[in-house]
């Protein structure tokens, strides 16, 4: 009877793949159930997707002092995990493939968890070990975020995004900010004194009420391969523009199209983490 059950259930819970960040309207209980005593692994599985969300809603749960080195390694640990997860899965697979709706569902699983897994590893890639998110030295000239860099992470992010976030979740258009504020913001991220704590901070709290979804939804929209512009910042028209945008005197306003809240955040966040420093 219980097989017949947790067949069911994996069925059930395979039938709604999108990825809440806040992991509700999941049949939870079912598929952990399942899987723990189908393949030892419910634990692990349930909190890999628990901490991701908590990390989504987190704005990437990065902070002025968190290190790079840990970011890359909880990225390349979610990787691991996706793939300890297909290796579980493909041995459900191995034991009831032939039930046709089993099998059709893991599959698709699979495939969701291998956007996971390389959009992780893509993120995982762009971020540099050394020192940590916020050191910014004061008084040095700022420096662009790599090219590479941002690339890697806006294609790990599109990649995760179309995964954990449903069409209604996450606004890349959302914005409260007067227009003056976004500019000084704006300014801020370009100045000199780039980005040591106080600044930071000032920027968090003016546009504190983006979520961390409206970012994410924000950073995927943005273009692959930005073009590094002599207008400077003038010329960013999306999130990955501004994270790699120069320094230029004079060039500190931004397009309208740019002056969204979750983009200007999201700007901060890649420069952050795109081996600005």
């Amino acid at each position: 009877m219980y097989r017949e059950n947790g067949i069911n259930n994996i069925i059930i819970r395979l039938s709604y793949p999108q990825i809440n960040t806040n992991f509700e309207g999941f049949e939870t209980v079912k598929i952990v159930r399942f899987l723990g005593e189908k393949t030892n692994l419910g634990k692990e599985f349930l909190e890999v997707f628990v901490n991701f969300g908590n990390m989504v809603s987190g704005t990437l749960g990065i902070k002025s002092d968190t290190k790079k080195e840990d970011i890359g390694e909880y990225f390349g640990k979610i990787e691991n995990t996706m793939k300890a997860v297909k290796l579980k899965l493909g041995e459900v697979l191995d034991k009831n493939g032939y039930y046709t709706k089993v099998k059709d569902k893991i599959e698709e699983f699979v495939k969701i968890i291998d956007n996971i897994e390389l959009g992780t590893k893509d993120i995982a890639g762009g971020i540099d070990s050394a020192g940590v998110v916020g050191n910014a030295v004061k008084n040095q000239e700022a420096t662009s975020s790599e090219i590479k860099s941002v690339n890697s992470i806006v294609r790990g992010i599109k990649a995760i995004v179309g995964v954990v976030l449903k069409d209604t979740e996450g606004k890349a258009e959302v914005t409260k900010t007067s227009e003056g504020e976004k500019n000084r913001l704006v300014d801020c991220l370009k100045m000199k004194v780039m980005l040591v704590r106080p600044v930071a901070a000032e920027t968090s709290v003016s546009i504190g009420e983006v979520s961390g979804a409206d970012v994410l939804k924000a950073i995927a929209r943005s273009k692959e391969n930005p073009i590094v512009d002599t207008e400077g910042i003038e010329a960013a028209t999306d999130v990955a523009g501004i994270a790699v945008a120069k320094k230029v005197d004079n060039k500190k306003e931004i397009e309208n199209e740019t002056q969204k809240d979750a983009v200007i955040a999201g700007g901060g966040s890649i420069e952050r983490d795109g081996k600005r420093w």
